[in-house]
């Protein structure tokens, strides 16, 4: 894997006009290698092809899951953290893995995009405006390495219409 400066390196070099053979020979990597850096306008972020095992986690993963999906109708006072959540594990059905595992796995669970603009919904008044601004030509969202479809458009309207408080504005 190469560093940002390594990449920068190969850049410079480029367009000083060596050719990728002499850059290759020079800083020790194929030509292909150097054929993908140049193609990529910056380095790209390291990510885990697949999950890492957690033997000790994997019975607990779905009662964890249960707990949260119960958590969302709670008060947010009331709603369980990383910590809140091992202990519990710990104590009542005998965990025996690390705050760590429990902590990450809570951290990559899928998040609800559209819990902000339900929110938005219940506060707002029926002559309110309700403006969005942000990155509305962006149709998805990334999330871990995960890309799911996204639309604040849709999500909006779609907090909107059991409401039957405003009329929208397409």
């Amino acid at each position: 894997m190469l560093t940002v400066e390594e990449y920068c390196k190969i850049r410079i070099a480029h367009r000083d006009g060596m050719s990728i053979r002499q850059i290759a020979r020079r800083f020790n990597h194929s030509g292909r290698k150097v054929r993908r850096v140049l193609a990529e306008s910056e380095p790209r972020p390291y990510t885990l092809r697949e999950d890492r095992p957690a033997p000790r986690l994997g019975p607990y993963k779905a009662l964890i899951e249960q707990i949260l999906a119960e958590d969302e109708q709670a008060p947010r006072k009331q709603q369980h953290t990383a910590a809140k959540l091992y202990r519990r594990l710990r104590d009542e059905h005998g965990y025996a893995g690390g705050y760590d595992q429990v902590r990450r796995y809570v951290g990559r669970l899928e998040r609800v995009p559209s819990d902000g603009f339900t929110v938005l919904v219940d506060y707002a008044h029926t002559d309110d405006i309700i403006l969005l601004a942000g990155k509305g030509h962006e149709t998805y969202q990334i999330i871990g390495a995960k890309k799911f479809d996204f639309s604040d458009k849709e999500v909006a309207l779609a907090c909107l219409r059991p409401q039957q408080r405003l009329g929208a504005v397409s």
